[in-house]
């Protein structure tokens, strides 16, 4: 363990100070690299040795955050080792050889990292001789069972071992940031699903408890884990796998981990980054909810300290706009012209279900999905299936032709002046855009294909899905 006396002078000084020194290696520079969630991201830079031959990593001023850490050469292709960093020890050097890095690793300062690489050490000689056994399994193959039944017994014997070392490490060095991030990386050890009182089991119970328990071996004290290759992997797996993928389960969800990580600026930061973007971002329909949920729960200041001005003022103009255009929702109303200039109200159509597209004449995608939008349009009107088309363009001509040419018997609107601003309250940014109203006028699916839109619309019916043309694509296009 870390002596008081070692932490005390550590403790009396500011900034951070690391000392590098590899036999053999020729550069001219190294670089100081810290994992951050998926990504790994260069801290600092030496450009210069000092007189015993070490590249100095230091500042005087500002700590390094806590994390796993690697020294990388100069071209940046290559990591040349790894090594831990926690918040109490932040002066320490490291020398070894390029040969192999780990076993000539000499250590000063660090005790964190002295047990590190005596757990590399043996780790890897331990693995080492799992490679060798395997090896010999293969040649064996299945012809000799005793010899088999030999080296599986060696295979059997060093992973114990190594699994042993692990358990006594982490109850010798209890809080070291090595120690956490084996605690991380622990799975979940689910029990013996209870007896009803009618003698069967909860089919569920083992999922229920596994995700309740996700958690337990993460070390929420400080945000050292987020700058970790383990910690972003976890969170994907809580979110994506463990979660049923509508918008309300993925929330839920959210919440339960970002309070776990509310008093941790970074760990907030990312976690709250991570799932609002990755269903912004989303493909699947109606998972705009999301991001929706996100902005109005936790970007506002001072928590969301990572946003500007700027920036905050677009997103919760946005969220204000999603908000009203989401899968449930009453639609926003609109008041539009028709070909004979006369008012028609969306919300007034009588129609089970009524199509909304907003589309361009000119816009090439419009013109192959307008043709698919009137094919379904004519199957599954007796249906009770109406369409209000939207031309967001104001050339009357150019659209009257398009009507007229491609037979669009159904409502089609236009406000060539822009009176009732629908481009920014129904977010159109591409063409086409197509939404699917119930006879109440709430969002049943939204910005899908032609194809998608009969696939969905057969099954609201509850009609035989049409056979799929593997030719037909959706598409849309940004003006």
């Amino acid at each position: 363990m870390v002596s008081a006396l070692s932490v005390q002078a550590q403790q009396m000084k500011t900034g951070f100070e690391i000392k590098i020194k590899i036999k053999g290696y020729s550069g001219s520079k190294m670089y100081l690299v810290n994992y951050y969630a998926d990504k790994e991201m260069v801290k600092d830079s030496a450009v210069t040795k000092d007189k015993k031959g070490f590249f100095v990593f230091s500042s005087q001023t500002e700590p390094l955050p806590c994390g796993i850490y690697s020294a990388v050469n100069e071209e940046k292709n290559t990591k040349l080792f790894e090594f831990m960093v926690n918040t109490q020890e932040q002066y320490f050097s490291m020398e070894t050889d390029s040969v192999n890095a780990t076993d000539f690793m000499k250590v000063t300062g660090s005790e964190e990292n002295k047990h590190f690489y005596e757990y590399q050490k043996f780790i890897g000689e331990r693995g080492m001789n799992i490679y060798h056994a395997q090896e010999g399994l293969k040649r064996v193959g299945k012809t000799n069972p005793d010899s088999v039944a030999i080296y599986r017994g060696i295979i059997e014997k060093l992973q114990t071992e190594i699994n042993d070392y692990r358990l006594d490490f982490m109850e010798k060095y209890p809080t070291s940031l090595t120690t956490r991030v084996f605690r991380m990386i622990k799975d979940v050890d689910v029990p013996e699903a209870p007896k009803n009182p009618d003698g069967t089991t909860d089919s569920l119970f083992a999922f229920r408890y596994y995700k309740t328990h996700f958690w337990d071996n993460v070390d929420f004290t400080e945000d050292c884990l987020l700058r970790t290759p383990i910690f972003y992997k976890k969170v994907e797996r809580y979110i994506k796998d463990l979660t049923l993928q509508i918008p309300d389960s993925i929330t839920a969800t959210a919440d339960v981990l970002i309070a776990k990580v509310r008093h941790l600026p970074e760990m907030f930061h990312y976690v709250v980054w991570w799932v609002t973007m990755d269903y912004e971002r989303s493909q699947y329909m109606c998972m705009d909810a999301v991001p929706v949920y996100m902005w109005k729960t936790y970007y506002n200041w001072p928590e969301a300290y990572w946003v500007d001005s700027t920036s905050m003022s677009r997103i919760k103009d946005r969220e204000k706009v999603l908000s009203k255009l989401l899968c449930g929702k009453v639609t926003p109303n609109l008041v539009m012209r028709d070909t004979s200039n006369t008012a028609r109200e969306l919300h007034k159509v009588k129609a089970k279900y009524t199509v909304l597209v907003f589309w361009d004449p000119d816009c090439s995608h419009c013109r192959k999905e307008l043709p698919k939008i009137k094919k379904t349009y004519d199957e599954l009107k007796q249906y009770g299936v109406e369409v209000y088309a939207v031309n967001v363009e104001g050339d009357i001509e150019k659209w009257k032709k398009f009507i007229n040419d491609n037979k669009l018997d159904w409502i089609n609107v236009i406000d060539p002046y822009h009176l009732t601003n629908f481009r920014y309250i129904y977010d159109i940014n591409s063409t086409p855009i197509i939404y699917l109203l119930d006879e109440n006028k709430k969002i049943v699916a939204k910005k899908m294909g032609g194809a998608q839109l009969d696939d969905i619309l057969r099954n609201e019916l509850k009609l035989p899905a049409k056979p799929a043309d593997p030719n037909d694509k959706d598409d849309h296009h940004t003006p």
